[in-house]
């Protein structure tokens, strides 16, 4: 919960350009990630998993840890993929703007 203010700064931050947010809940009660998303005020794609569909893209995408974080190229090819690639980390900017660049 602690990056999603800094999500919403990079969702800001590049509103203008050809960019897209999604966020994926895995492993949550569906009613909590509905508080965080109203609480943290989250715009972007919201997708909510379910149990098995969490067990599927954690094996599927080798996600060992939540929180979790993936920058994709405009092919959808995955650039990034690691448990510390936070949004609060000035490099995340720096990866971002490679890839629109």
């Amino acid at each position: 919960k602690r990056e999603l203010p800094y999500s919403k700064k990079l969702i800001e931050k590049y509103k203008r350009k050809n960019i897209a947010f999604a966020f994926v809940c895995l492993d949550s009660p569906k009613d909590v990630w509905k508080k965080n998303i109203a609480d943290f005020g989250l715009t972007g794609n919201q997708y909510f998993c379910d149990l098995n569909q969490s067990r599927s893209m954690r094996a599927g995408l080798n996600i060992n840890g939540i929180p979790h974080y993936m920058i994709l190229n405009k092919n959808g090819d995955i650039t990034e993929s690691d448990d510390s690639g936070r949004p609060s980390d000035p490099m995340t900017i720096n990866k971002i703007d490679r890839l629109l660049n």
